[in-house]
């Protein structure tokens, strides 16, 4: 039998990223809407560290890092195509690791943060490890910490 994570994290991320470009150098409205919708709830925290598990390029993490004037960025992508791109582009203050987010291994240098985005993630994610990518999400959202889940 295929398993599903290892056929996207081998070849469709990439091509799904390939298939799906835009224009790199204008953060798409609907990015922005969903870090300033969530500045209305921010009761003034400080938000310290931001992990976004499908960040493609890492533009709404490098902009949510700079919005919130968060301290670090952490992005998790399956697309190499996409990293490639993302680090060329937000070299300076966000750390894009490619993996998926039931891989334990890829969470063991990232702290916890009081901000994480889940972004259309749980769509592609096999049913036998959604468990598994649930539970190194909320092992990494601090506690009174936040997190924004966008999907299909």
């Amino acid at each position: 039998m295929i398993n599903q994570d290892e056929v996207y994290l081998d070849s469709e991320a990439n091509n799904f990223f390939n298939r799906n470009k835009y224009d790199f150098d204008k953060l798409p409205d609907w990015k922005k809407q969903l870090v300033d919708y969530f500045l209305n709830y921010l009761d003034e925290k400080e938000i310290s560290n931001i992990l976004e598990i499908g960040c493609n390029i890492g533009d709404l993490l490098n902009y949510s890092v700079k919005t919130l004037n968060a301290k670090k960025g952490y992005g998790i992508d399956p697309s190499s195509d996409a990293l490639k791109e993302g680090k060329k582009r937000f070299p300076q203050n966000c750390q894009l690791i490619r993996g998926i987010a039931a891989q334990d291994e890829i969470f063991e240098n990232i702290p916890e943060c009081n901000l994480v985005i889940v972004n259309d993630v749980f769509s592609w994610i096999s049913r036998a490890s959604i468990l598994r990518s649930i539970a190194n999400i909320d092992e990494h959202v601090s506690d009174n910490g936040y997190i924004i889940i966008r999907d299909y």
